[in-house]
């Protein structure tokens, strides 16, 4: 098994509902992740709202992120070859920047 070291998964916006799937990333066939860091940073000035993460199908943490701020966690957790990552960010507007990295294997 051979570690490369932090790899972004992904980075970019968010703006789906939190009954509508977002799949930012799925393991490729002969992999395996570990998830390290997330950071989200909401858009919308006036508002906090609710950050849902979903990893390989069960939802791992939900969050609300403040008007305007930002949230980081720094979890520890393996997907599988076939998993995915979701992500959804319930709001009226403006979504949230999202980066989640981690380390990659190859298995």
């Amino acid at each position: 098994m051979a570690l490369l070291h932090v790899t972004q998964f992904f980075q970019g916006d968010v703006t789906a509902s939190s009954t509508t799937p977002n799949v930012v990333y799925t393991v490729p066939t002969g992999d395996r992740i570990v998830i390290k860091y997330v950071h989200a940073h909401n858009h919308d000035g006036g508002a906090a709202h609710q950050l849902i993460i979903r990893f390989g199908g069960l939802a791992v943490r939900s969050t609300s992120v403040p008007a305007g701020g930002d949230f980081e966690w720094f979890p520890w957790y393996v997907l599988n070859a076939g998993q995915q990552i979701d992500l959804r960010f319930v709001a009226t507007g403006g979504g949230a920047a999202v980066e989640v990295a981690g380390s990659l294997y190859f298995v």
